[in-house]
């Protein structure tokens, strides 16, 4: 295939996956027409441009184990992950468990969308020979409260390490590149069937 070609066509899909788009049927109440009502809030996810076509060709393999189930987008994947994080925090995890993990996310990820690129040593820094890959936003409207859940638990964060500083945008952006990493380099089968299930539940109990 010619090489121009092929570039063309994927910076086509990066796109439309990246424009804002009206949302049918169920994900309507998760994620509101603009202009966003009062009761939700728009987040911007910002990864490197691959790993939203990435989640894409993954949303793909899931939907063809599925039947009669609703289309998985990537931004319902996006809050499903979010979704979860919520339910971990509610289980009870030492606060200090979580400013690891995130202090670890966040430098392990910012060398991707901040000058501290030139600084880190990241396997996306080495794999790249220091260029910052291209970036992409994606808005993502959810329920108020759900936001909220996820400021409040920053907060708690900042008072335990005043050296913590993380806004839910760079929150859930880290959680999707780091779920992204882990369906490139792990079992993704399983993966996959864990996601399905939890999208099931999820319309189940909503």
């Amino acid at each position: 295939m010619n090489e121009m070609v092929r570039h063309d066509l994927i910076q086509t899909r990066l796109n439309e996956l990246c424009r804002p788009r009206k949302p049918k049927g169920f994900l309507d109440r998760l994620f509101p027409v603009r202009p966003v009502p009062e009761h939700a809030v728009t987040l911007k996810v910002r990864a490197p441009k691959y790993f939203f076509l990435r989640a894409e060709v993954f949303i793909d393999d899931v939907m063809m184990l599925a039947q009669d189930v609703p289309r998985l987008t990537i931004g319902s994947l996006i809050f499903l992950l979010y979704d979860n994080f919520l339910s971990k925090i509610r289980s009870g995890v030492p606060l200090q468990d979580y400013l690891d993990s995130l202090t670890r996310l966040s430098r392990l990820y910012s060398g991707l969308s901040s000058e501290l690129a030139k600084k880190s040593e990241t396997h996306w820094m080495l794999q790249e020979q220091h260029q910052v890959p291209d970036m992409a936003t994606l808005k993502l409207a959810i329920d108020r409260k759900y936001a909220l859940r996820g400021e409040v638990f920053l907060y708690d964060l900042s008072f335990t390490d005043d050296q913590f500083s993380m806004n839910l945008d760079e929150l859930i952006s880290v959680l999707f590149m780091e779920f992204i990493d882990a369906v490139r380099t792990g079992d993704t089968a399983q993966v996959m069937r864990s996601v399905l299930q939890y999208w099931i539940d999820f319309q189940d109990e909503g």
